[in-house]
Formats: structure tokens, sequence, C-alpha cells
């Protein structure tokens, strides 16, 4: 996993974007997944084993060195790839933030030669800033099942 800042062009310079967290963020990670539609039951234990088996990134205040965002992507390495969790807490958006780590994620060296990498873009920013990274809308994809476990 790539521990390195990730410089951006569209990201303010106020901001880092990495790979590393710290046990003291999955308390505010969980709370922030806990505000989407997506994860609003989401527990501390299972966002905890997400990240530690996902490819994950998140970006940082310089000056506080507090987390504003994150995002990770499971995958085989080979053929699939599913970017999740895509958050930018509402005080920093607009920064280029979200882009900076959909750029990290998409060019790091797991992710480089996946060939088929999906999204769900729950809100029509998200569909516009993924298709500004090369996601388009499937052709194949009549309708998104799920299975949930309570």
């Amino acid at each position: 996993m790539q521990n390195d800042e990730h410089s951006n062009p569209n990201l303010s310079s106020g901001y880092l974007i990495s790979s590393e967290f710290r046990t003291s963020d999955f308390p505010m990670i969980t709370r922030c997944l806990q505000s989407t539609p997506w994860a609003s039951d989401i527990r501390q234990e299972q966002v905890e084993k997400a990240f530690f088996h996902s490819l994950a990134v998140g970006a940082r205040s310089r000056a506080s060195q507090e987390l504003v965002g994150f995002a990770r992507a499971t995958t085989d390495y080979a053929v699939y790839g599913y970017l999740t969790d895509l958050f930018v807490i509402p005080e920093v958006r607009s920064l280029g933030i979200a882009s900076a780590m959909m750029s990290w994620l998409l060019n790091s060296e797991e992710l480089r030669e996946v060939t088929h990498l999906t999204l769900l873009a729950s809100k029509p920013s998200v569909e516009a800033l993924s298709k500004s990274h090369g996601f388009e809308k499937t052709t194949w994809q009549t309708s998104w099942l799920e299975r949930v476990r309570r």
C-alpha cells in the first residue's frame, strides 16, 4: 500500500492525501458513514475490518492533521474493483479533495492494472466527479441487487 503523499494540482495545498490511518480516525469515519444512506447502520468494528481489507485513502488537513475525507476500493487486483465510501466532510467540500482521493486510488499500483472498476454514484455531483475520472454509465447493468445481513 502506498504511504506517500499524493500531489494533485486541483487540491488545495492545505490538504494531503495518504493511505495512513490512525486508530483515532475510525470513530469519525464511522460517524460520517452513518450519516449516509448506504451505511446508516454500520458499526465501528465493521468500519475497521472493511478498511483493513481494502485499499483505503484519506485526506488530512496539513494544519490540524485532522482527517477530512476518505475513500476505499475493494478488488481482486486483476479484473474487478469497486470504489466505495467516498466521503468529504461538508466544511471542506468543493476544494478538490474527493477528486484527489479518487485520483490517488485510480493511479495506485494496486488498481492501475484492474480492467473493470465500478462505483455507485449516490448524487449527481458524485456522478460528475466520476465521469471526470473516466467512468461511464454502464450499458449492461439493468439493476443493482444487494443482500443485506442484519
